[in-house]
This record gives structure tokens, C-alpha cells and sequence, in this order.
């Protein structure tokens, strides 16, 4: 792996929260709640959990997945296991 990318995993990882196995709870109705996307050619309406599962996630998988693409073409030694992250086990 890269120099570059290991520090940056290395940070990455630092800023994470020392709790990470409590589970964010999000504030009452947000998932009902209406979310506008305003673009120069249209505007979206989405609830907040289609917002969440039609653009949110889709963007964010896409943005990741490209990135990875970019890196590998680039020629860091990446493979899958840096991709998916740690698994968690029982």
C-alpha cells in the first residue's frame, strides 16, 4: 500500500469515535421527513429514507467504488480486503 494511502487510512481511522459499536439514533420523524435536492437542471423530493436508500447510499458506493478503481489503475496494491474494511466476527 501506499505511503500516502496508509497515512490516510491511519487518520481515517484515528478520527473514528471510541464507541464505535453504539449505534447512531436518529432524531424522531427524520425518516418521514421531506428532503429537497436542488440540482441546475431539476429538483428531487424524497422522504428522508428514500433520500437515504435512492441517492445517499447509490452516490456514496459509487463515489467509493470509482475511487478504488482510480487507485488501483494508479497502481497502489490494493485488493478487496482493503475495500470492504475489517469484517466483524462473532
Amino acid at each position: 500500500m501506499g505511503a500516502l494511502l496508509t497515512s490516510s487510512v491511519v487518520q481515517a481511522q484515528q478520527a473514528q469515535p471510541q464507541d464505535a459499536q453504539a449505534a447512531p439514533v436518529p432524531p424522531q420523524g427524520t425518516i418521514l421527513s421531506p428532503i429537497v435536492i436542488k440540482t441546475p437542471r431539476n429538483s428531487f423530493n424524497f422522504s428522508g429514507l428514500n433520500y437515504l436508500r435512492h441517492w445517499a447510499l447509490p452516490n456514496l458506493f459509487f463515489h467509493a467504488t470509482t475511487t478504488y478503481a482510480l487507485l488501483r489503475h494508479g497502481g497502489v496494491e490494493i485488493g478487496k480486503a482493503d475495500f470492504l474494511g475489517p469484517v466483524p466476527q462473532l
